[in-house]
């Protein structure tokens, strides 16, 4: 029940449950730093042989990526694995924590939004941030994740200062980049 991930992956609400009903543990040894493989093939690799293990353990209870700090349903896992046609499954490799942020208020007093990212030090970047959103939270899960993605694709070339969202209007804020300690 201490397990960040536990606490942590709100896109699993039975979680816990689930967790606490389970009688066996399977473990699946996951091939970790390998310094000669770079991280993108490494992880893809790692993704395949969770899922050739789900094939053969039908009856796995949860996905458990310690190197994204996530726990998944088996069958969303496959899913999301499947749906990457070959390529590294960033939403599962890379997973928007979400939160409320309690210095930040919005005009309503309710607490602003805040996320990060949680995995994205496994391909040696600095993880993804935003402190006080005021928009929903939909819209900062699709935020962080697009830049996730874009990031596992072209390596950590957003410098500090850069904007992004500019020429997207209405599909993503105007967002400046600052590279900075995390404030989470």
């Amino acid at each position: 029940e201490n397990e960040s991930y536990i606490t942590t992956s709100w896109w699993w609400p039975e979680r816990r449950d689930v967790i606490a009903r389970t009688k066996a543990h399977a473990t699946t040894v996951v091939m970790g730093d390998i310094p000669a493989t770079p991280a993108k093939e490494r992880i893809l690799i790692e993704m395949q042989l969770i899922a050739a293990a789900l094939d053969v353990l039908k009856t796995a209870t949860a996905v458990v990526l310690p190197c994204s700090d996530a726990i998944w349903k088996p069958e969303d896992f496959l899913s999301q694995f499947e749906e990457a046609e070959g390529s590294i499954p960033v939403s599962l490799v890379v997973p928007v924590k979400l939160g409320n942020t309690a210095e930040h208020r919005r005009a309503d007093g309710a607490p602003k939004l805040a996320a990060r990212s949680d995995g994205l030090n496994a391909f040696g970047m600095m993880e993804v941030e935003c402190r006080a959103f005021e928009g929903d939270a939909t819209d900062l899960f699709d935020l962080l994740t697009i830049i996730a993605e874009y990031l596992v694709e072209h390596g950590p070339i957003i410098a500090d200062g850069d904007s992004i969202g500019g020429d997207a209007p209405g599909l993503m804020p105007n967002v400046v980049i600052r590279h900075e300690p995390s404030a989470m």
